[in-house]
């Protein structure tokens, strides 16, 4: 695995540029293989939607930029090394945004490394507790009792997609843990555990699993499987084989619908396995239940041949509106929607749906191409 050293760029609003953006070099990130660069930009872009709706700031770009063999190389580490010298010499790096996504970055940094260290089994990250203790039951909304005593486990290791809500005010200092239970039953739970730097506990969250959502979570995270369900791997893993030809199955909905003369409201791009009604899409047979803006967006995305601007999705979905929408507000759209096919489709928590394939003045999204 090669790793390379990353910037962190923060892109910042200023009438003093032709382009109206200026960029500040904050930090220098150092190895980070390039899909681990990708996975702690995208952890960082949706920390600044929350902070940012939190805090009621406009949004401005924070991402990785790869130095090596860059030409920006030394001028861009030198700044990193001025903003350095700037973060020792604040009093208080914890008021000043652009110093608290510096910490929350190495921390996600952090955070990757130490899932690459781990992906052997071995750990020396902090025990789990065992026996008794009070968590956040998120399948039933309710805090309640876990009994740990007689599990089987795997971890814990450090997990930066973790599905719990994070307290903001905690987001740069803490680091989240999972472990792996199984009971004798057979049954599975994944706890999760938040840890503020201090080691205090400041959340514990319990999530049950199927077979299949269990032997997915050990495979990524490097675990051996136990035998009675190592069978299952081969249906969760990537499976090569012929090519699905979405060509033929839309071409066979356009046929359809054009043999019954149907005008229905329901529409289907020609092109993927997607129909799209009101109230729900359905994808290859799944329905998804989807109503207003983030149904417009994903028809928006799924019908688009290539990557979609965000001033084009708004152009698109907001017509009706004379002001349009903030930046903060559409990604938070993007944020939710990414939430809902991951959950409805039973995709990986750490799979991205709608990946961010261009960034700065004009930010460009696509749907997956596994999903076309």
């Amino acid at each position: 695995m090669e790793s390379f050293c990353y910037f962190l760029i923060h892109e910042c609003s200023t009438f003093e540029s032709e382009s109206g953006t200026v960029n500040h070099v904050l930090a220098v990130v150092d190895d980070l293989t390039e899909k681990e660069a990708v996975k702690v930009g995208e952890a960082l872009e949706t920390a600044i939607v929350s902070y940012n709706e939190n805090q009621k700031f406009s949004y401005e770009p924070y991402y990785l930029f790869k130095g090596d063999g860059a030409p920006e190389y030394l001028w861009y580490l030198a700044q990193a090394k001025e903003s350095a010298k700037l973060y020792q010499a604040c009093e208080n790096p914890a008021e000043v945004t652009p110093w608290v996504f510096v910490k929350l970055t190495h921390r996600l940094a952090d955070c990757i490394r130490e899932q690459r260290s781990n992906s052997n089994g071995k750990k020396s990250l902090p025990e789990y507790p065992t026996g008794k203790i009070e968590v956040y039951d998120k399948d039933n909304d309710e805090r309640v009792v876990i009994d740990l005593t007689h599990t089987q486990r795997w971890g814990p290791v450090v997990d930066y997609d973790y599905p719990m809500n994070i307290p903001l005010g905690y987001l740069a200092e803490c680091t989240a843990y999972a472990t792996l239970h199984r009971y004798p039953s057979g049954h599975w739970v994944i706890l999760y555990e938040l840890l503020h730097h201090s080691g205090s506990v400041n959340l514990r969250e319990a999530i049950r699993l199927d077979d299949y959502k269990a032997v997915d979570w050990l495979l990524r995270k490097g675990f051996d499987l136990p035998a009675d369900v190592a069978n299952l791997a081969s249906q969760v893993m990537f499976s090569p084989g012929i090519p699905t030809e979405k060509e033929e199955v839309g071409q066979d909905l356009k046929e359809t619908n054009t043999a019954s003369g149907s005008k229905d409201t329901a529409t289907c791009s020609q092109k993927t396995g997607w129909e799209f009604a009101p109230g729900k899409a359905v994808y290859n047979g799944h329905d998804i239940e989807l109503r207003g803006k983030p149904r417009e967006i994903l028809e928006t995305l799924v019908n688009s041949s290539h990557a979609v601007t965000m001033h084009d999705i708004i152009d698109e979905v907001w017509q009706d509106s004379e002001h349009g929408i903030k930046q903060k507000t559409f990604r938070g759209y993007l944020s939710d929607l990414r939430k809902i096919l991951r959950d409805s489709l039973s995709l990986a928590l750490d799979f991205d749906p709608i990946p961010n394939v261009e960034r700065g003045k004009k930010p460009a999204w696509r749907i997956h191409d596994s999903l076309r």
